[in-house]
């Protein structure tokens, strides 16, 4: 495999007709280090009728390759071109078509590493991320002269094309077989921001993401955010935490890397207290915080099994009296700011993990008076004289008088 980060195979084959097998002209065009190095076409007997239709597309006919090799005789020679680089086609017709053929003639197939150039068209420039990704709208944007629906004049311009994508966001030929897998939308431009958990471990850390993630961008911020961090989308004064992807760390210091790695280390000479680390890093150091977070919620020793049991402080709102979650800054019922203060009040312990509650005494007062108050007169209703149908009707109202006292007791509870 070529390790060269802009050295890669094009291939791109013309059919006869709507089945793929019928390949009638294929081209491959080979580029290394950025530079077209080499290029290879024919026309191929697909041994199999034309549709006028394709005829008139590509202009190749019966007469044409009346002459021209088979495809089993083709492939072997194509395959020394292919193998060993990664294979780029635009859309996955032509990676299709060559499955399609060596099954057709039971040949045996190499397997390459193939790479949608149609699929980095839409991620690179969000111009083309939904329409407009064929390879002749994307040459005439560019200004790339070709010959459209000859194999090798596609293939050149399919290969001129991923080199403007490399160019035009820093990622080489091995990050683009990844950024291809991931969503559209997941792209490096996205601006994806996120508050820090205020209890994670790594709060207090501003984290910036930069390069080509294996995971999605949104879900590396989630990640940090869970952890801790405050995302933000660039490099500032305020920047501690700058996660490079695993690709991008490697390269050499120049224009390899991306501005926002440069400007970290801009600033990291300045006197600022920078961290640069990679995306396996981040993935360890997240795992890491997950794991922290999580014993310090789990009791130890002998009560490990037991919920623990803590002491939960509520606060109480100055101007209305009723009780408000701590961490707001204004109260939830009567809309009174911090300005008119707050007083704590300790509770009773709760388990831990369970939500905030006070006591509500007013209440629980309440229904111990109903439920007092209706037991004892379900006892004189028992005996009271007259009707029957009146005595029933008088105990039957004492205990449902004590079964709302009851709930209201330990619903203030």
């Amino acid at each position: 495999m070529q390790d060269c980060s802009e050295s890669f195979v094009v291939i791109d084959v013309e059919t006869a007709n709507p089945r793929l097998s019928s390949i009638c002209q294929i081209g491959i065009v080979s580029f290394r280090d950025g530079l077209l190095q080499h290029s290879w076409g024919s026309l191929v007997n697909p041994e199999d009728c034309f549709d006028p239709m394709n005829v008139s597309i590509h202009g190749i006919d019966e007469v044409r390759v009346e002459s021209a090799p088979t495809w089993p005789v083709v492939y072997p020679q194509a395959d020394r071109l292919l193998a060993g680089s990664v294979v780029v086609s635009h859309t996955p017709f032509d990676h299709s078509a060559v499955c399609r053929a060596c099954e057709r003639y039971a040949l045996t197939r190499s397997e390459y590493q193939w790479l949608d150039s149609a699929r980095v068209v839409r991620r690179a420039w969000p111009m083309f991320s939904r329409s407009g990704y064929g390879l002749a709208n994307v040459a005439e944007h560019f200004a790339i002269n070709y010959k459209p629906h000859d194999a090798l004049e596609d293939a050149r311009c399919a290969g001129e094309i991923l080199l403007r994508a490399i160019a035009e966001t820093g990622l080489d030929v091995s990050q683009w077989l990844e950024r291809v897998k991931q969503p559209i939308m997941g792209s490096l431009t996205d601006s994806i921001t996120r508050d820090g958990n205020p209890e994670g471990p790594l709060q207090g850390e501003v984290l910036v993401f930069t390069g080509a993630l294996s995971m999605p961008r949104s879900e590396a911020a989630d990640a940090a955010s869970v952890a801790g961090c405050e995302v933000a989308s660039g490099v500032t004064k305020r920047t501690t935490l700058l996660v490079v992807g695993d690709q991008d760390i490697s390269k050499l210091a120049g224009h390899g890397k991306s501005s926002k790695h440069r400007k970290a280390e801009e600033l990291i000479t300045k006197g600022q207290r920078i961290r640069i680390i990679g995306e396996t890093d981040f993935r360890h150091l997240c795992g890491l915080a997950a794991r922290q977070t999580k014993a310090n919620r789990t009791p130890l020793g002998r009560n490990a099994n037991r919920k623990e049991k803590r002491v939960e402080v509520a606060m109480f709102c100055g101007k209305c009296g009723k009780p408000t979650d701590p961490a707001d800054n204004v109260c939830r019922n009567c809309g009174a700011s911090a300005a008119y203060g707050a007083s704590p009040l300790q509770v009773n312990p709760t388990p831990s993990g369970a939500p905030l509650r006070t006591k509500s005494t007013d209440q629980m007062k309440l229904g111990a008076v109903i439920f007092v108050v209706c037991m004892f007169g379900a006892c004189p209703a028992a005996f009271i004289g007259g009707n029957d149908s009146i005595r029933a009707f008088l105990v039957m109202g004492a205990l449902v008088g004590m079964i709302v006292g009851a709930v209201m007791y330990f619903a203030g509870s």
